[in-house]
């Protein structure tokens, strides 16, 4: 089998390993049989909010068009020796804010390091992605091995601003649009699924509110914190993906209740602290009424 620095020295190449016992396949979450038995073991390994987030994705099945899917190794006689899970955007909640895949949790069994596993794995991943339409994809990596070693040289570059991040572009073409269409107002909820929806907002300049001041901030790892407030409770939605048209152009937010009222903590395509406040506005007088007739996992107007 080949070295991890020899794979990695061609990111765009296919995927194919020299040994004939380990296998790629491409697995759509959630998911069934051994599969999932294998991978709930894996999660259980998880740090938190991983561990609840993970099982969450792999059991729960989606509602919009933000998907997960997992690349997996398997070996004949050894199952599952590595994985890695990417999160696709809802495109069509996005519009015209770029698009952007989440890669999380790359990880081979230490027997089997150093072989090029890891790479494949990515390298997959942003071939999904690519296909899917997404600008890019978006990594966070704290190990600076990792990220000189494993990332770099399949194209990986660090986000000018939050070096937990790391971006890589997508040959393919994206699929957001200038359309009037990308425009229609839209309210929904949010799950574990959306880890990519959010991070598509975050990691391109946004506003984001801290207690009643707006920062404009380029760029954040951010999915994390996301997973922190109880994703995919289908009971008690809390947390929403809001966007609006009422500031004469889209603008796409992650709103949560706060009491009585809803509360927008980060808003892309404002064009000014102004603008997000208003956007705030408009989101805390509509969405109880929205919230209350039910229609927040779906289409609806705003104004």
């Amino acid at each position: 089998m080949r070295t991890a620095r020899s794979r990695c020295s061609n990111p765009l190449a296919p995927a194919r390993m020299s040994d004939p016992a380990v296998q790629f396949a491409l697995l759509a979450c959630p998911l069934v049989g051994s599969a999932r038995r294998d991978v709930l073991a894996f999660v259980k390994t998880l740090p938190a909010p991983w561990r609840k987030h993970g099982h969450e994705v792999i059991t729960s099945t989606r509602l919009t068009s933000s998907r997960t899917l997992l690349v997996v190794c398997f070996h004949h006689d050894r199952g599952i020796v590595g994985q890695c899970w990417v999160s696709l955007p809802d495109v069509t909640f996005l519009g015209r804010i770029k698009p952007y895949s989440v890669i999380q949790h790359v990880n081979v069994q230490p027997h089997l390091r150093r072989r090029g596993i890891a790479c494949d794995l990515i390298t997959l991943a942003v071939g999904v992605s690519s296909r899917a339409g997404c600008a890019g994809v978006v990594a966070a990596c704290g190990n600076s091995q990792l990220k000189n070693h494993l990332y770099a040289p399949l194209g990986f570059r660090p986000h000018p601003v939050d070096p937990w991040l790391l971006i890589r572009s997508c040959t393919g073409s994206a699929v957001h649009s200038d359309e009037p269409s990308s425009s229609i107002d839209m309210v929904r909820s949010a799950s574990a699924h959306d880890v990519a929806t959010v991070q598509s907002l975050c990691v391109q300049k946004h506003w984001r509110r801290q207690g009643a001041k707006w920062w404009l901030v380029d760029g954040q790892e951010y999915e994390e914190d996301f997973c922190c407030h109880g994703v995919g409770d289908r009971h008690h939605t809390s947390r929403l993906l809001v966007r609006s048209n009422a500031l004469g152009h889209p603008c796409c937010g992650f709103v949560e209740s706060e009491g009585d009222t809803w509360s927008v903590r980060f808003v892309a395509g404002a064009t000014s602290s102004a603008s997000a406040q208003r956007f705030n506005a408009v989101c805390n007088k509509h969405m109880d009424a929205l919230f209350a007739s039910g229609h927040c996992c779906a289409d609806a107007p705003l104004l």
